[in-house]
């Protein structure tokens, strides 16, 4: 099945993406049934429930999505024209659009008792280069946004036992 893109929405001259659609269609091919997200969100945001966040210096241009069910998704952040070169922009496209593509594989190769919970790869860009950092959630977001919300808390213990 070929890759689904989706533009949400079009930027200002001031800001571009990490890549164009052509080169993401182009990189992760190979990876069968993948939505990728061009400005659904403006920025990235990290889960503040995440137990172990990772250390961001810089901005976070890119972000893969893998769940238990094995739905990919990419999604790709706006960045400001004035903090990103046309010398990254061809770095991203040529180094890490193949290194995401390859880290999806691994994770579509995985077997069901490996797969614990919502992965995340973050691609962060800094001035000498990119960084990618993995998370990995005990649950999915998208679960936790559709559960009622009785189910989110923590379990109470009742008042004798709390004492």
């Amino acid at each position: 099945m070929p890759v689904k893109i989706h533009v949400h929405r079009t930027l200002p001259k001031s800001e571009t993406f990490p890549c164009t659609r052509r080169q993401a269609r182009a990189s992760l091919a190979a990876v069968p049934d993948l939505t990728v997200d061009f400005g659904l969100r403006p920025h990235f945001a990290l889960d503040p429930r995440c137990a172990k966040p990772p250390h961001l210096t810089g901005t976070v241009v890119a972000s893969v999505h893998f769940d238990r069910d094995r739905a990919t998704r990419v999604q790709l952040y706006p960045v400001r024209r004035a903090d990103f070169s046309a010398r990254e922009q061809g770095q991203f496209a040529n180094h890490e659009l193949p290194a995401i593509c390859k880290w999806i594989l691994q994770a579509l190769e995985l077997p069901e008792t490996q797969l614990l919970g919502h992965h995340e790869l973050l691609v962060e860009s800094l001035v000498d280069g990119y960084r990618r950092h993995e998370i990995v959630y005990p649950w999915s977001p998208e679960q936790k946004a559709h559960a009622p919300p009785g189910d989110l808390k923590k379990p109470r213990l009742p008042r004798r036992l709390a004492r």
